[in-house]
C-alpha cells in the first residue's frame, strides 16, 4: 500500500527514522507501534472508547446455536445486514481472494470482516488500532475527512455506528473522501444512525437541553439528520444505490437496553409513560442471558411491526450504494 499526504494527495516517502514525508509541504508522519500516524492531537472522546474487537467463536455448540440466534435477534440486524451486503459486492466484483477493504472508524476490528477480503482499519483511536491491528491487514492513526489512501484503491468501503457521529457541515468532506478512495464499480456498505420523527424523538426534542446532552453529546452523534437527506448525500456525490432502507429494528420494538441509554436520567422525571418504560426494560436487561432472550423474542414481532411503522420513525439507515464505472457510461 503507498500512502499519501492526506493534504497535499501525492506519495509519501518513506524515511530512515521510521516515518513518512511529504516533499510538497513537508510535513512528517510518524510510524508508531507499527501503525502510520496523520493525527498530532489525541482525541479525547473517542480515544480508547471503542476498542474491543467484534469477535468469531469455534466452540461447535456456539457456532450451531449462532446463526439460529442471529437469523431472528433484534441485536444482530447489523451483522445480517453486513454479511448479506458483503456476499452481493463478492460477487459482483469477481474477486474473492484479494478483494481490499477499508473499515472507517474500525474501532477494535471485526474478525467477520476480515473473512472476506484484505481490511484496512482507520480510525482516530490509537488504542482501538492496536487491537484492530492484531486481525486486520494494515492500520492508519487518521481522520476519515483526509485519509492517506491512493485514489480508487479499495473494492469496498465499510462502516458500522460512524457517520451519524460527523458534524452535518463536514459529511460531504468525508464522503467525497469515501469516492475518492473507491474504485470505479466498487461498493460502499454502511450502517450508522439517522434523526426521527418517532413519537420518543419528538418528546425528548421538547427539552432541547436533555436532547443534546443524552442523544446528541453522550455518545457523539453530532451527524443526526433525516434518512431522506442521508440518501440525498450520497447520490449527490456521485453514488448509484444498491440498496437504502431504514432499520426496522431502530423503530418502537428495539433493543431492550435502547430506552435505558436514552431515558435512564432526568428523562424520567417529565412523564409518567417514561419511568416505567425504563423500569420494565431494565428489569429485562438485568442478566446477560434474560437480556439475550429478549432481544431473540422481539425480534420476532419486527417483521409485524415494520409494516406498521413509518420510515421516519426509525433512527438508523442501512446503505449499499456502488461507484459508478465505466461501462455505466461515466
Amino acid at each position: 500500500m503507498q500512502l499519501i499526504c492526506p493534504e497535499c494527495k501525492i506519495k509519501l516517502l518513506r524515511t530512515a527514522n521510521e516515518g513518512y514525508r511529504c516533499n510538497v509541504c513537508g510535513s512528517f508522519y510518524p510510524v508508531v507501534r507499527g501503525i502510520p500516524s496523520f493525527l498530532t492531537e489525541v482525541d479525547n472522546f473517542y480515544e480508547g472508547r471503542f476498542v474491543a474487537t467484534q469477535k468469531n467463536y469455534n466452540l461447535w455448540l456456539i457456532k450451531v446455536l449462532l446463526p439460529i440466534y442471529h437469523a431472528i435477534s433484534i441485536s444482530s440486524s447489523r451483522e445480517r445486514f453486513m454479511k448479506k451486503a458483503f456476499k452481493k459486492a463478492s460477487h459482483e466484483l469477481k474477486k474473492f481472494d484479494d478483494i481490499r477493504i477499508l473499515d472507517l472508524g474500525c474501532g477494535g476490528g471485526r474478525e467477520e470482516l476480515a473473512k472476506f477480503g484484505e481490511v484496512t482499519g482507520i480510525d482516530v483511536s490509537f488504542k482501538s488500532l492496536i487491537k484492530a491491528k492484531r486481525i486486520y491487514r494494515k492500520v492508519i492513526h487518521a481522520n476519515i475527512n483526509a485519509m492517506p489512501f491512493e485514489d480508487e484503491y479499495f473494492d469496498i468501503v465499510f462502516s458500522t455506528d460512524v457517520l451519524g457521529h460527523i458534524q452535518l457541515e463536514k459529511k460531504d468532506r468525508v464522503l467525497s473522501e469515501v469516492l475518492r478512495v473507491t474504485r470505479k464499480g466498487g461498493f460502499s456498505i454502511h450502517s450508522f444512525e439517522c434523526d426521527s420523527e418517532s413519537i420518543f424523538f419528538k418528546w425528548a426534542k421538547t427539552n432541547p437541553d436533555l436532547y443534546q446532552k443524552y442523544f446528541i453529546k453522550m455518545y457523539g452523534h453530532f451527524g443526526l439528520e433525516p434518512h431522506i437527506e442521508v440518501f440525498k448525500r450520497f447520490r449527490d456525490i456521485g453514488f448509484f444505490p444498491i440498496i437504502e432502507v431504514t432499520d426496522p429494528t431502530k423503530g418502537y420494538i428495539r433493543e431492550v437496553s435502547s430506552y435505558i441509554v436514552f431515558f435512564d436520567n432526568e428523562y424520567k422525571e417529565f412523564s409518567r409513560v417514561i419511568s416505567p418504560l425504563v423500569a420494565v426494560c431494565k428489569l429485562f436487561s438485568s442478566n446477560r442471558y434474560i437480556r439475550i432472550g429478549t432481544n431473540f423474542i422481539l425480534g420476532m414481532f419486527v417483521p409485524a411491526a415494520s409494516l406498521v411503522t413509518p420510515k421516519n420513525h426509525r433512527d438508523s439507515v442501512k446503505v449499499v450504494y456502488r461507484k459508478p464505472s465505466l461501462n455505466d457510461g461515466v
